[in-house]
């Protein structure tokens, strides 16, 4: 008859190797995730209890003697390597990288003193080297968890898992002194059931701060479509179409209208370096200061010049291109200025292409810089292109840019098209020169404005 205790050695190993495939099963499900401590705590929790198991005679008939003599001393060699790792995914690499030098130690044992027992072919010749290694780790490792304890303030999970490992050591102590009474699977129990709640824990908080981190990002994609506009200018004598293309998320780039004049339209397109969230703030700021010029639009280069001293000092690390254009539909002229954005493209009826180029430093880099209004004349069947570079630094899968020239060549050749339909050609072009399914590698904003015949 199989004694109770070990009955109740084979009930415990089972807890302890379901609570290690759990965890390790969650980390799973979580990957890629930078915190790997549920695994390493997974895979120690399954070599314990699988250890645990081979010692009862329920479970020893499944395999000859011999194979669990071997297996008992592999684990026991093994199990320093998950466990040290466990140690350096909470607390780091230690005082002197002294935690990540011991998984790493533990890493080269483990394999030498296995090969070991195969050669000379005895299970366990290599133990003697076990217990100063148990405890040259233990002593490290309790004294990076007494120092974290110095610095930090504990939250209660790590209070309960350092408790349940005084639980473990205490009894570990009690039976290699000699203690009759055999509870050292009861403790391993105790003390993996409390480390798997503090896994559990970090788990759960990880989780909690990516949904803040969802909420944060959905919020900040409601704030930057909230400074696009809402529809399409209508001014007498020309027709727009607009197209943002988000690189992620939530980009940069940012374009706006003003249409306070009639047969008069002024806007702006610009592009904050950087991508993400802190882009999308930055971009907001523009936007208001852009509003706050409306009506000075008849001068760009003034309107560049004060954006460009309301953004200096406002932010660090980062910085902003534009270009500024003011369009009379009446009198058929355009004044423009640029802070380091790609120029314009104006299509002439007959055909002609020419890029309005008009150079200026970017903004929020030098808060006495100035810019200069350059002025074009217009005809009835022109075409204007403002784009960001995220268009024309496209590159395919060869690294090679969209360019300015494909650009032009089809900015002639879509003469017919309406600018909307224009727009959807650029960019399905876009699409394909990227590869169907590519990500595009930058913000891209495109603005059409035709001139009516």
């Amino acid at each position: 008859m199989v004694p109770l205790s070990e009955v109740a050695d084979a009930v415990i190993a089972s807890f302890i190797i379901a609570i290690g495939l759990i965890a390790i099963a969650f980390a799973a499900l979580r990957l890629p995730s930078r915190d790997r401590s549920p695994i390493w705590f997974g895979l120690f929790a399954c070599f314990y209890g699988i250890r645990l198991a081979g010692h009862s005679q329920l479970v020893q008939p499944v395999f000859a003697e011999v194979f669990w003599r071997y297996l008992d001393a592999f684990i026991t060699y093994a199990i320093l390597v998950p466990g040290a790792l466990f140690v350096d995914s909470l607390f780091g690499p230690g005082w002197r990288l002294t935690l990540r030098r011991s998984w790493q130690a533990a890493a080269v044992y483990a394999p030498m003193a296995i090969a070991h027992d195969l050669v000379r072919r005895e299970p366990g010749a290599a133990l003697w080297l076990n217990p100063p290694a148990v405890l040259l780790f233990g002593g490290i490792a309790t004294a990076h968890v007494l120092g974290y304890w110095r610095r930090e303030s504990w939250p209660s999970e790590f209070r309960l898992a350092v408790l349940g490992g005084l639980v473990f050591a205490g009894v570990a102590v009690y039976q290699t002194l000699g203690g009759e009474v055999q509870i050292e699977s009861l403790a391993m129990l105790a003390f993996v059931t409390s480390v798997g709640y503090l896994v559990a824990q970090r788990m759960l908080a990880g989780d909690r701060r990516l949904a803040r981190v969802s909420r944060e990002l959905e919020l900040a994609r409601e704030i930057q479509q909230s400074i696009l506009p809402r529809a399409l200018p209508h001014v007498e004598g020309l027709r727009v179409a607009a197209c943002y293309l988000p690189m992620g998320e939530i980009g940069g780039d940012f374009y706006d209208f003003v249409t306070r004049r009639p047969n008069h339209l002024g806007l702006i397109v610009a592009d904050v370096s950087g991508h993400g969230v802190p882009a999308a703030l930055v971009a907001s700021m523009v936007k208001i200061a852009f509003a706050a010029e409306a009506e000075r639009l008849d001068r760009p280069g003034v309107v560049l010049t004060n954006i460009n001293r309301t953004l200096c000092g406002s932010f660090a690390g980062a910085y902003v291109t534009a270009c500024c254009g003011f369009i009379d539909a009446h009198n058929l002229r355009l004044r423009y200025a640029s802070a380091g954005h790609p120029g314009p493209l104006l299509r002439r009826r007959d055909g002609r292409v020419e890029r309005l180029d008009q150079h200026g430093l970017l903004l929020a880099f030098d808060a006495e810089a100035r810019y200069a209004t350059a002025d074009v004349t217009l005809e009835a069947g022109d075409r204007l292109v403002f784009f960001s570079d995220g268009l024309v630094e496209a590159c395919n899968e060869t690294q090679e840019f969209f360019g300015d020239e494909r650009l032009e060549h089809f900015l002639v050749t879509s003469a017919a098209f309406r600018p909307d339909e224009f727009v959807d050609r650029v960019v399905a072009a876009l699409r394909r020169w990227v590869g169907p399914g590519a990500p595009l590698q930058d913000d891209v904003t495109v603005v059409v404005v035709d001139v009516e015949e």
